[in-house]
């Protein structure tokens, strides 16, 4: 009855790699990386994680037990909130008789969330390797303008994986938001948002005396120089 796959109204895949998935250092490099699994590994056992797990998923956790599912780490928490997120948009029963848009709803969000982002943004040669092979990429086709507009497809990491090397999205901003949000609070960091299913960006190319690139995330401008500013740079 759950499925795990967070797509909106169940849409049917249609290959697109002409790269083997382990050898694709373009979209995948956050995974290609030969010390990818050890960053992985260690981003998940500083105190910051440990604190989230202990004290604001306590209540979490003990719900879930109540109801006969353990999620013994950070790994199986984020498989159950896979599945919340993909049940959700296919309107489908939620595990645990979990409501959208309850506070356990949102925790399981958040967990499904700070996991990714942690897992490939923490180190800073993360965010500097993981960043490098898609930039120079776009920056290939910007320099040789052979195109008009040109279309890529990736997925979320390879998402955050910029917005991490752009200063919009980290770990830290992400749980300052939550917090904020669970106390009923304006969110402080309001273009920190996690790339879900959908997102897009969009780099457009200015000439002229001064060439300037202008970015957008979900069709909103943001500046690439200063993420607090919206001006082309």
């Amino acid at each position: 009855q759950y499925t795990r796959a967070p797509l909106p109204n169940n849409p049917q895949a249609i290959p697109i790699y002409t790269t083997p998935y382990l050898q694709d250092h373009v979209l995948r490099s956050f995974q290609v990386c030969a010390k990818a699994e050890e960053w992985s590994q260690q981003s998940l056992k500083d105190n910051q994680t440990k604190a989230i797990w202990g004290k604001e998923f306590k209540d979490l956790r003990v719900y879930l037990k109540g109801h006969k599912i353990k999620v013994n780490d950070w790994r199986s928490l984020k498989n159950l909130a896979e599945t919340v997120i993909a049940n959700s948009r296919h309107g489908i029963e939620l595990p645990a008789g979990i409501m959208p848009n309850t506070q356990h709803f949102k925790d399981l969000i958040f967990a499904y969330e700070y996991y990714f982002v942690k897992q490939v943004t923490s180190h800073e040669s993360q965010r500097k390797l993981f960043a490098k092979p898609l930039l120079d990429a776009i920056l290939v086709y910007i320099d040789t303008g052979v195109k008009n507009a040109v279309f890529l497809s990736a997925n979320e990491r390879t998402l955050l994986v910029l917005l991490s090397a752009f200063g919009i999205l980290n770990s830290e901003c992400l749980f300052e938001n939550y917090l904020a949000e669970k106390s009923g609070q304006a969110i402080p960091h309001e273009n920190c948002v996690y790339p879900h299913s959908m997102s897009n960006f969009i780099f457009e190319y200015y000439k002229g005396k001064e060439a300037k690139i202008a970015f957008k995330y979900n069709w909103k401008p943001i500046s690439l120089c200063d993420p607090t500013t919206t001006k082309a740079c």
